[in-house]
């Protein structure tokens, strides 16, 4: 199965993009990732990358409970790379945020993605815990 992410802005807010091809979903998700220009944390270069579900050694501990997310291998000099809940590219530390669509923070007036919560419930229980090809791309 091959999943696809498609890059459509970047700003100092992030890069924002859908991810398509998850089984019964007739919308695509919002993803939300890191600015290319940040320092630290760059989004995953454009490719094809294996995806599977696996114990995440940090988020357990956070949890203080066995946590299992999708983990995206083979990422050049950045072997942490998850798929998971946030609202705000500084919620990843390279890792690619889901959502359900995008929205402008009223407050701050970053753009952000909304209804993470429930994207990420979501995809985990359409994928459920099987094995995908992740396609990076820009539009």
């Amino acid at each position: 199965m091959k999943l696809t992410l498609t890059r459509w802005s970047t700003s100092e807010d992030g890069t924002f993009g859908t991810l398509d091809g998850i089984p019964g979903f007739t919308t695509p998700l919002a993803t939300c990732e890191r600015d290319p220009d940040d320092l630290e944390y760059k989004p995953i270069p454009a490719g094809t990358y294996p995806c599977d579900w696996a114990i995440s050694p940090r988020l357990t501990k956070v949890h203080g409970v066995e946590t299992f997310k999708y983990h995206v291998r083979n990422v050049p000099n950045n072997p942490g790379i998850l798929l998971h809940g946030g609202n705000f590219e500084t919620d990843s530390k390279g890792c690619i945020l889901l959502g359900k669509q995008m929205s402008v923070d009223t407050l701050s007036g970053r753009k952000e993605i909304i209804h993470s919560k429930e994207a990420v419930a979501e995809f985990e229980k359409a994928m459920a815990g099987q094995p995908f090809d992740l396609e990076v791309k820009w539009a």
